[in-house]
């Protein structure tokens, strides 16, 4: 059942989404994600032409945060979604980490501290969405402990890791210790690549100083294909369990 409601969210945020780099031109995951967290305790605080922002009410920027950045545009001319006995099969990149996030943020799972972030622009590279959260957050930027990219990757399928850590740029090392502590119980399920493919990491930080980290998700196939993209339904739950690892060890010091 628990399965079976994750499906569906996914299946609703798997529709289309894309910009011109300039704003959003096609918005139909946009109107989904707004009216599904229309009634969780996340509220908009910014909508601007390539990026949504979400906060609790009472999240406080003036205290240490963490920003979690989920990319919301595609670049897929059909899109698609199917469940099979252990696995999911569709155009996954990105609604597959929207559907994990949103999915915990309407449990309210996520600890007080964070700011979460869907852009666009991310698949041409620009990063402007990005660019755009960074202006929101900018008079705070120093008080964010970490700017979490989430992403779908092929890094880790084959050796059936459930997530990945990618990316990391200017994490300092006690940070990074007490994270690897952390996740040290599950070390047979994910994999660091510290040079991963490109993502809104090579803007946070190179940009803005902000310590970034990608954590994604391992997928089978060509992410940008109609042909679509398979996930083991027993990754979603870790790749889950990481995310609220990886933000309560950054938020926690």
């Amino acid at each position: 059942m628990e399965q079976d409601h994750f499906f569906h969210l996914l299946q609703e945020l798997t529709v289309d989404c894309k910009d011109d780099q300039t704003a959003f031109v096609v918005q139909d995951r946009i109107l989904i994600l707004k009216k599904l967290l229309e009634s969780s305790v996340y509220r908009l605080v910014y909508s601007g032409e390539l990026a949504y922002v979400y906060m609790r009410s009472g999240t406080d920027l003036t205290k240490p945060y963490v920003l979690i950045s989920s990319h919301i545009d595609c670049v897929y001319t059909d899109l698609c979604a199917t469940s099979m006995p252990t696995t999911y099969h569709g155009t996954f990149d990105n609604s597959l980490t929207n559907a994990c996030l949103i999915d915990l943020m309407l449990r309210d799972a996520l600890p007080d501290g964070v700011v979460v972030a869907f852009t666009g622009a991310e698949e041409q590279g620009n990063y402007d969405g990005a660019s755009e959260v960074v202006q929101f957050v900018q008079a705070n930027n120093d008080l964010c402990r970490l700017a979490l990219v989430l992403d779908v990757t092929n890094e880790g399928y084959a050796s059936c890791a459930s997530f990945t850590l990618e990316n990391d740029q200017g994490i300092d090392l006690f940070s990074a210790h007490r994270l690897v502590e952390r996740l040290k119980h599950v070390r047979d399920r994910f994999v660091l690549v510290h040079d991963g493919l490109p993502d809104e990491t090579w803007f946070y930080y190179p940009q803005f100083n902000l310590p970034t980290l990608s954590l994604c998700i391992p997928v089978d196939g060509d992410m940008h294909e109609d042909s679509g993209v398979t996930v083991r339904k027993s990754s979603i739950r870790d790749y889950q369990a990481a995310l609220q690892t990886v933000v309560d060890c950054f938020l926690a010091y």
